[in-house]
């Protein structure tokens, strides 16, 4: 995954509360940088994903919970 590249959110179907917020309305995005956190309860580094979402919001979000949208070209078989 890299900046610029299409990504497809997978929310956390345990946690249902987050189904209902308004943020979670977003269905896919760009990415437009990486960053890590650190949480206060545990020792181990989260990857971040900052994406511009289909609803105009830019946010952060866990990595584990997107996925990389693979784009696919027409133009490319129609010149083999």
């Amino acid at each position: 995954m890299k900046v610029g590249d299409m990504v497809k959110f997978e929310p956390n179907i345990e946690n249902v509360l987050i189904i209902n917020d308004m943020k979670d309305r977003r269905n896919h995005g760009v990415v437009l940088g990486f960053d890590t956190y650190k949480g206060i309860t545990h020792d181990r580094v989260e990857p971040l994903v900052h994406v511009l979402w289909n609803t105009g919001v830019t946010d952060w979000v866990l990595q584990k919970r997107v996925e990389k949208v693979e784009i696919y070209d027409a133009r490319i078989e129609d010149e083999e």
